[in-house]
């Protein structure tokens, strides 16, 4: 600011400023000194300070002007900026002008008034006066458009377009034709870079799927997107996407296994998406020492240098999944979600024997838990029906289902129950001993079930236990035999299967020792297990451990061997094995298929401690499985 403007602006003359700065002012009233006084402190006026500048030009000072020093984006590239202006010997002074043009003035004053050398503005443009007023002190400057709306279209300074081809094509891979977008301006530069990118990738451009943000609420667009088919959409930014997250969850849908989603991230780390969102992100060290280097250079000599295009990394996260897997029938799992609390020891000891416990862990557990993790690992649309408590352990269990792809929406909270535990002393031959605190189990009651029907209703499987209220369970039970569900049940051993319930299975899946439980008394594993089918089961499979498992559709049985390998942790086979056989039969194979696979899968978690850590994916399954084939077939 010169003593002209701050005459101007104080409606003085410039004697009248002069004598106030040079404290020459006893014939000038008092309310004229402290309104000069507090014009020239808002500016942050200095006197001579063009001739100080021409003087002594070197401050090591650079100005960097935000618009919000508190956003994560703006305070991360500052951070950066920071450290590559020490190892030069500058200093950064940093501003913000929260949107206002008044502020940007003053900003701009309080550089000028500190003599910065250079000042980097981290948005497109500033105003004509403040161009003005800097080429006025010879202040070099450069403006930095961030958002994709900013960027000039023939000299870029952030790559959207890279970005944009990366996201669309990583799309197009998994098998997607025709996919929506969510954006701040529907006719904006990031509408025509996804046009393009579209186009090139042969996906289809429909104007009817970009959505302008505000203009339809996310609930909005998805019911559009439901109804045209269509699977997957890139948005913005994070705030959009943490917006649609909410409200694909709300419908009792499922990420990725209803709708694929990708965004652009220009915050960076710290956000979190439950599954892991895919992201194109702002690499904000990358930038930032491109910008300083360009900073450098001009102080240094004086001249401009242009910018090259800065790219966006893609970070593959947990939100899409491949086209053809949107159509796989639904598994709903009922049942308790608890935490597993195991125990290495030597063996199990008798009564009033102590054990030494080597190692201890707690991880997330629960047959229901387990189970619905299972199908999702192997790609199958699982959604669970569950009751958790209203505390760390329960929302912890809520996290960590969501986190692997489960339908979290029939979960409810207890305010009055604490969290199940199981109790699990494991050898290291693999034997193991489980004592159960039911905790929340106990609270899955009717009326919860009826709360999710729609969840119930929209699948096709369910797996059940049956170690949740007998109220809950014929209701449950029967509700989905009148509407064609077909329920697979893993009974509990420390719990009786209500005959009735019986009469509604599509199929039952004991170990050797709940079968006993069941049906005690003298009789072969197959005899009982026909006994089970005259019961009203359509079909049975006993679970033998390491002989296999033995299957009956009550005319005629089959056996099938385990796979060889060495266990480490069984505790979690029968959830793997059920997991697997549901997915597997959902996806159309037939029970003999159906049960190779859930072999196979029930081996390979033998080989791993935990129950959930143990769970195999899809492409893990499938490598064993063509190994193996030869010898199971």
């Amino acid at each position: 600011m010169t003593i002209k403007e701050l005459a101007k602006l104080a409606d003085v003359s410039i004697a009248t400023v002069s004598k106030i700065m040079n404290n020459k002012d006893e014939n000038i009233s008092p309310v004229t000194r402290e309104k000069v006084l507090r014009i020239a402190q808002q500016h942050n006026y200095s006197p001579y300070a063009k001739a100080i500048s021409k003087a002594f030009p070197k401050t090591q000072l650079v100005g960097v002007v935000v618009p919000d020093i508190s956003d994560r984006l703006y305070a991360s590239v500052v951070q950066y900026l920071d450290g590559y202006a020490m190892e030069q010997g500058y200093s950064l002074v940093v501003t913000s002008t929260f949107g206002d043009v008044n502020r940007e003035a003053l900003s701009i004053d309080s550089l000028l008034g500190k003599r910065v050398e250079y000042i980097l503005f981290l948005y497109g443009r500033i105003e004509a006066a403040s161009q003005d007023k800097l080429r006025e002190h010879n202040t070099p400057f450069y403006c930095v458009p961030f958002g994709p709306d900013e960027q000039d279209e023939d000299k870029p300074v952030l790559d959207f377009q890279s970005a944009a081809e990366e996201a669309v094509s990583f799309l197009s891979g998994l098998g997607f034709e025709k996919m929506a977008a969510v954006l701040r301006e529907k006719d904006g530069p990031l509408c025509r870079i996804l046009h393009r990118s579209m186009e090139r990738n042969k996906i289809v451009f429909d104007e009817s799927l970009i959505f302008e943000f505000g203009q339809q609420e996310p609930s909005e667009v998805l019911e559009i997107l439901a109804k045209t088919g269509v699977k997957a959409v890139v948005v913005q930014d994070t705030e959009i996407a943490r917006l649609i997250y909410s409200c694909v969850y709300a419908r009792h849908m499922n990420i990725p296994g209803d709708l694929s989603v990708i965004s652009f991230d220009f915050g960076g780390e710290g956000h979190t998406f439950l599954p892991e969102l895919c992201t194109l992100v702002l690499p904000h060290k990358e930038l930032a020492k491109i910008l300083w280097d360009t900073v450098f250079h001009m102080v240094s000599t004086r001249r401009e240098q242009g910018i090259e295009p800065v790219g966006l990394m893609f970070k593959e996260g947990k939100s899409t999944a491949r086209s053809t897997d949107r159509h796989k029938v639904k598994i709903c799992v009922i049942g308790g979600v608890n935490l597993d609390v195991t125990f290495l020891v030597d063996e199990i000891l008798g009564s009033t024997e102590t054990m030494t416990i080597h190692e201890r862990s707690i991880l997330p557990g629960g047959k229901a838990g387990n189970q619905a993790i299972g199908v999702a690992r192997l790609d199958g649309a699982a959604s669970i029906i569950s009751i958790l408590s209203n505390d760390m352990d329960g929302k912890n269990l809520y996290n960590n289902l969501a986190a692997n792809n489960v339908d979290v929406s029939g979960i409810g909270f207890d305010n009055a129950a604490s969290t199940g535990i199981a109790y699990i002393f494991v050898t290291k031959s693999a034997e193991y001993l489980i004592g159960y605190y039911q905790g929340t189990s106990d609270s899955i009651s009717r009326k919860h079930v009826e709360e999710c029907m729609d969840i119930l209703l929209s699948s096709e499987y369910c797996l059940l236990q049956n170690s949740i209220p007998d109220e809950t369970l014929l209701f449950i039970t029967r509700l989905c035999r009148k509407h064609g569900i077909r329920i697979i049940l893993k009974p509990s051993g420390y719990k009786m299967l209500p005959p009735e319930v019986l009469e509604e299975l599509y199929m039952l899946v004991p170990n050797k020792t709940e079968l006993n439980q069941i049906m005690p008394g003298e009789g072969s594993v197959g005899e009982k297990a026909a006994a089970l089918i005259a019961g009203g089961a359509r079909y049975v499979v006993v679970t033998l451990g390491e002989e296999g498992c033995y299957f009956t559709d009550g005319k005629a049985g089959k056996e099938y061997p385990a796979i060889d390998v060495e266990p480490i942790d069984t505790t979690g086979a029968s959830d793997a094995f059920i997991s697997a056989l549901a997915v597997l039969l959902a996806e159309g194979e037939s029970i003999d298929t159906a049960i190779e696979y859930a072999t196979i899968a029930a081996g390979i978690s033998t080989t791993r401690l935990g129950a959930q850590s143990s769970l195999p994916d899809r492409y893990t399954l499938e490598m064993y499985r063509k190994k193996l084939i030869g010898r199971i077939s």
